[in-house]
C-alpha cells in the first residue's frame, strides 16, 4: 500500500492522504488477454502493430495500430447473497 497525495487532481484533498492498494495485474491489450499474454508477446519481441481492420481509419492518418483481439464471451458477473452485506465485490469471470 502507498499514500498518494491527489493535488493535481482535487486541490481541496491536498492534505488529505489516500491508501490505494493493488490487488491484481491484468491487461487487455493488442497481443492478448491477460498479463501472462502481453508479457509472452513481449518477450518473444512479437509486435502486435497491423493494419487495423475492425474500423475505418479514414481521417486519422494512419491505417495501422493495435487492435484487441475479439473476448471467448460476454464477461459473466456473479453476485453471491453475501456480497450485498458484506460489501465484497463480485466475482468475474469469462
Amino acid at each position: 500500500m502507498t499514500d498518494v497525495h491527489d493535488r493535481a487532481v482535487r486541490p481541496d484533498t491536498a492534505a488529505r492522504p489516500r491508501t490505494v492498494v493493488v490487488c491484481g495485474v491484468g491487461a487487455v491489450t493488442a497481443q492478448g488477454e491477460g498479463a501472462a499474454a502481453l508479457w509472452e508477446g513481449i518477450r518473444a519481441g512479437h509486435s502486435a502493430i497491423g493494419p487495423v481492420t475492425g474500423m475505418p481509419m479514414d481521417g486519422y492518418g494512419t491505417a495501422i495500430g493495435g487492435e484487441v483481439p475479439p473476448c471467448p464471451g460476454p464477461p459473466t458477473t456473479t453476485w453471491p447473497p453475501s456480497a450485498a452485506a458484506s460489501g465484497n465485490r463480485p466475482s468475474t469471470s469469462r
